[in-house]
């Protein structure tokens, strides 16, 4: 529950309460990090070399989540995750 009505202005409520019941952080919608269709900057970090891409996001996410976001140089889907806003970075595959 929030117990300071300050942290409560400026939220959606998800579901209709009644009057009198206390506000918990599952009756707010989500604020994401990430929005579908938000211009993202996609990066992959290996030892001394660092390579970055524009992408779209595909799917809403919050920090830390995985998402799937399109590079818009090559079109291809990948998997990442947020580190940041508008901030995706993808793993090296290792076999």
């Amino acid at each position: 529950t929030f117990s300071d009505a300050k942290r409560l202005i400026g939220k959606r409520l998800s579901k209709n309460l009644g009057e009198g019941r206390a506000v918990q952080a599952r009756h707010l919608q989500k604020t994401w990090m990430i929005t579908k269709d938000m211009p993202v900057s996609i990066q992959l970090a290996t030892g001394a070399v660092s390579i970055s891409a524009p992408g779209i996001s595909l799917e809403n996410g919050e920090l830390g989540e995985m998402v799937s976001v399109r590079n818009l140089s090559s079109g291809t889907v990948l998997q990442g995750q947020i580190a940041g806003p508008q901030k995706i970075i993808v793993r090296a595959k290792t076999y």
